[in-house]
């Protein structure tokens, strides 16, 4: 346990830790300011909307998400090359859920979202301020996901913190 301590605390771990701990955050702000409120500003004549504002929250998304997509690759392929029976004995636990599903909910919402404002730029709609009830139920569904995704990271950090195991 104590071998364990010192990697854990060791300057490069908690750099690490630092630098995951920004991403999150910037993944979980970006995602409240960029596609869950554009939601609500679908009407074309609705001054509100602060284009700038979402493309830089969009941005930011991406990064993050590409940032943790990019580390998830990389811890699954470290895992294969130490074992192809660890790699798929942790493929498919709830952990690895965690870290991979509100990736891709957020990337789904992004895009969703982008497209459903594009759509309404560009086509004369009846109903200009109906909003699509999947894409409602998507980003509904995501926010808790990116919390218990933030609550998994902090898990590892310090389990007393953690209030689910």
């Amino acid at each position: 346990r104590r071998v364990l301590d010192k990697v854990m605390f060791s300057p490069f771990a908690t750099l690490a830790a630092l630098f995951d701990a920004i991403n999150h955050f910037l993944l979980m702000i970006s995602f409240r300011l960029g596609p869950a409120p554009a939601l609500f500003h679908l009407s074309k004549y609705d001054d509100s909307f602060h284009h700038q504002k979402y493309l830089i929250a969009s941005a930011t998304l991406v990064a993050s998400v590409v940032y943790f997509g990019t580390k998830v690759i990389h811890t699954g392929l470290a895992k294969y090359a130490v074992s192809e029976n660890l790699f798929w004995s942790d493929a498919f636990t709830f952990w690895s859920f965690l870290e991979t599903v509100p990736l891709l909910m957020v990337l789904f919402c992004s895009t969703a979202v982008d497209m459903v404002l594009r759509h309404r730029e560009h086509v004369e709609v009846e109903d200009d301020n109906h909003i699509p009830f999947f894409l409602r139920i998507a980003i509904a569904m995501t926010t808790p996901f990116l919390w218990l995704r933030i609550m998994g990271f902090v898990k590892v950090r310090n389990k007393q913190l953690a209030t689910f195991i």
